[in-house]
């Protein structure tokens, strides 16, 4: 296992993230031997939970944001820490100094069936007509041991968190909170690369009646008819107007 530690409180917080371990067990989870990951013992650091995925030599991945010193105001970079065997990690920069970008958080973590690892991050930007396309995407081809150092901004909508559903014909499908411009709700993408590239022309709004950008958090799982049940947290204008009430 490989998670991240609470160990708040910190300097106007009542609690934050910093730290990393693994977690090995050699006798089917009856005892846990822990191994602390130095690299991430950082003023604070955090991982989502479907930041992780697992490549076809076995090694484990995971990625973490954190913050560079105690004075950087936001997450300003991102991580990937690998293992093999539970005892040791290795930690690769994989985003860094976006220039004009100033907080990165939610990271999905998806590898190929060739192997090749992809991650999408969601990043805050001061502009807001950029805010509203805020996912980037990393891509490595070599195990994680470097990525590509200029992230591709995918076109969902300010997403906070993203539900994905591979196929059985071996497309992707990334579900997610819209929360820009007219039709904020609930929108699909469809990858026919397994996430390299995105059909645009194909956006599917599941549902687009949302009250403002409060919504998503979009999780998803595929029936065996290959149907995606999807869930996900959401207002509509008149659900608003009746809770003011």
């Amino acid at each position: 296992t490989m998670g991240a530690q609470n160990r708040g409180p910190g300097p106007d917080y009542f609690a934050y993230n910093s730290g990393g371990y693994l977690e090995r067990s050699d006798d089917k989870g009856q005892t846990w031997q822990r191994t602390d990951i130095p690299e991430l013992d950082v003023y604070s650091s955090c991982s989502s939970p479907w930041s992780y995925d697992q490549l076809p030599d076995g090694t484990v991945i995971r990625a973490f944001a954190m913050r560079k010193t105690a004075e950087d105001p936001f997450f300003n970079r991102v991580v990937a820490v690998m293992t093999r065997n539970g005892r040791s990690a290795q930690v690769v920069d994989v985003m860094g100094n976006v220039p004009d970008f100033m907080f990165t958080e939610e990271t999905l973590v998806h590898v190929t069936s060739t192997g090749v690892i992809w991650m999408l991050t969601r990043v805050h930007d001061a502009d807001s007509e950029r805010n509203n396309h805020n996912l980037w995407q990393a891509v490595s081809c070599d195990g994680g041991l470097s990525w590509d150092s200029k992230p591709t901004l995918i076109n969902i909508g300010r997403s906070p968190a993203s539900g994905l559903i591979q196929l059985n014909d071996g497309r992707i499908v990334l579900v997610a909170g819209y929360r820009g411009g007219a039709n904020c709700g609930i929108h699909a993408l469809v990858s026919e690369d397994e996430g390299l590239t995105w059909r645009y022309d194909r956006r599917i709004g599941l549902r687009q009646d949302g009250h403002g950008f409060d919504l998503g958090y979009a999780r998803a799982i595929k029936l065996k008819d290959e149907t995606i049940v999807t869930i996900y947290y959401y207002s509509t204008a008149d659900e608003v107007k009746t809770e003011k009430q």
